[in-house]
């Protein structure tokens, strides 16, 4: 029991020792915990600004709100309070190879230029002739007039291959030609029933006499 408790005093005098030294060590470490504490602080508080000062979310809105193929969609952005110095649009993810054009606001110049694809002056993207291949999700990163990013947006696109109002018509066309046909084969029937009828009882008669 005293050689345990002699051990602990060595030991208590040891750590003594080496949080006496800490103070002076601290200001000239680099991997002083309380630095890294300000760092992460500094960030969040720098975060929170940013998202703050966006207000409302910035969505990408298709109008109409579904395409059909052959027909046109624009993908309208919606949400947005700055003004913006280009716009980016890709396809699937912000990938490079996934681009579709990139709009500048002050030149008023889309590149590329020669694609389907157009880009307003208000950021907004025109996909005319529309196939069922352009069923996808679309993103836009604007970039405000600092050159930072100020938001990035993505929206589903859905195309059909008709309408369903085309779809309710055609169901009634081909339900009325139905019905036509089956009222001309019905009157043919009763044609010919009532054909054979007045001919059978015209021989019976016949056959009488």
């Amino acid at each position: 029991m005293q050689r345990f408790l002699a051990r602990t005093e060595v030991v208590t005098h040891s750590e003594q020792h080496r949080l006496m030294k800490m103070p002076s060590e601290a200001p000239h470490s680099g991997g002083s915990p309380w630095k890294g504490l300000l760092i992460t602080a500094s960030i969040l508080s720098c975060w929170i600004q940013v998202t703050s000062a966006q207000g409302d979310p910035v969505t990408v809105v298709p109008s109409p709100s579904y395409g059909t193929v052959g027909s046109s969609v624009t993908l309208t952005i919606q949400g947005l309070s700055e003004q913006a110095l280009s716009y980016s649009w890709y396809r699937k993810s912000l990938n490079s190879s996934n681009l579709i054009a990139a709009y500048s606001v002050s030149s008023g110049v889309q590149t590329p230029a020669d694609i389907r694809e157009k880009v307003f002056s208000n950021g907004s993207l025109l996909i005319p002739d529309l196939t069922l291949d352009d069923n996808d999700v679309y993103i836009v990163e604007i970039v405000d007039l600092g050159g930072k990013i100020a938001a990035v947006a993505q929206g589903q696109l859905a195309v059909y291959a008709e309408t369903l109002q085309q779809k309710g018509k055609d169901y009634l066309f081909y339900r009325s030609i139905i019905t036509i046909v089956s009222g001309a084969i019905s009157g043919v029937i009763l044609l010919v029933a009532l054909i054979y009828f007045l001919f059978f009882r015209k021989n019976r008669r016949f056959m009488r006499r």
